[in-house]
């Protein structure tokens, strides 16, 4: 047991991975290429009147075309943490003392997500575009890459903020093997669209 054990070459992460560089909103591979982000909030179409469906897929439509290039389209499940919810509806139950209906609807929201929370069902998928290009290898041009695929990011974001659709663009990539920390709240990570 030892013997495998001292037989196994420790390697840091840029060693396993294909990661050359990071540099704040975008991602550079050893194999010559260079990567960026943009994060594509819920949206639920449904909710809107068959013209409106219609005329905001008929945008992003024409606006999407030509920019179409490069791209993958991803998502990642993320479990909904729900633990500071119930803890504020724990804490409105105990303030609440002189109405009885209030508390008794509190305490049938507090087991609603006690069970959401502890069944299968509480995953929310976040929405992802990636974006490519090669570098052709030398500093010039590849500052000119880095430069188009930027404004490429930028251009998906203006599309999504043109039918009211959020967006930000990802600024530190090396943060996806942990879902957890692509919560919007930490702007830190992230440039905002706002509009």
């Amino acid at each position: 047991m030892e013997k495998i054990e001292q037989d196994v070459k420790k390697i840091t992460a840029n060693e396993f991975t294909n990661v050359k560089d990071i540099k704040k909103d975008v991602l550079y591979t050893k194999d010559g290429y260079i990567f960026g982000y943009l994060r594509i909030f819920y949206f639920n179409i449904e909710l809107l009147a068959e013209e409106e469906q219609r005329a905001k897929e008929k945008t992003l439509t024409a606006l999407s075309k030509g920019i179409i290039e490069n791209l993958v389209y991803f998502t990642l499940p993320r479990e909904v943490d729900l633990d500071s919810y119930k803890n504020y509806l724990e804490k409105t139950y105990k303030q609440e003392i002189e109405n009885s209906q209030k508390k008794l609807f509190l305490n049938d929201m507090i087991r609603q997500s006690i069970d959401l929370s502890s069944g299968s069902d509480n995953f929310e998928h976040q929405h992802f575009i990636k974006i490519w290009r090669e570098l052709k290898g030398n500093i010039r041009d590849d500052y000119q890459d880095e430069s188009e695929l930027k404004n490429k990011l930028r251009e998906f974001q203006q599309m999504f903020s043109a039918v009211k659709i959020e967006t930000v663009i990802y600024t530190n990539p090396i943060l996806f093997g942990h879902p957890e920390n692509l919560d919007p709240a930490d702007q830190a990570g992230w440039i905002s669209d706002s509009y």
